[in-house]
């Protein structure tokens, strides 16, 4: 998924810069399936590099591999359980979405600009990886 992980570097370094420091609060949050949320504004970069973090971001991502009929699949198991989760816009809504979404070939989805502006996310997701020691971290 990462193509040039020098591009990476930069763009993570530069939200790095830009983003609001909240020394103590969680570095690592788990959300499932071996997967860690690196909070940006928790990192101290004396422990973990941005070089490290990328390399770890860009490893993890190039190991997911996963198939658009397991997706699609899992999109259907959205639309199917919908009534259950409670979200803030109807099943009309959803359908409306997917279909657009699908025709266009299910590309990457980004934070809405609304989600930006009100949490702020600053983040990269990581695997754990064999071998690696985040205990110092």
């Amino acid at each position: 998924m990462i193509k040039s992980p020098e591009q990476s570097l930069l763009r993570l370094t530069d939200e790095y810069e830009h983003v609001e420091k909240t020394p103590g609060s969680e570095l690592f949050e788990y959300i499932g399936n071996g997967a860690f949320r690196v909070n940006l504004a928790a990192l101290d970069v004396e422990k973990y590099s941005l070089y490290d973090l990328n390399r770890d971001f860009c490893e993890s991502a190039n190991l997911r591999r996963g198939s658009m009929e397991d997706f699609l699949a899992k999109l259907d198991i959205l639309v199917s359980e919908f009534s259950r989760f409670g979200f803030g816009f109807s099943a009309d809504e959803l359908d409306d979405y997917l279909k657009k979404y699908r025709e266009a070939g299910c590309p990457a989805v980004s934070h809405s600009e609304e989600y930006r502006l009100a949490y702020r996310p600053a983040y990269r997701v990581v695997l754990k990886m064999d071998g690696r020691n985040w205990g110092d971290v």
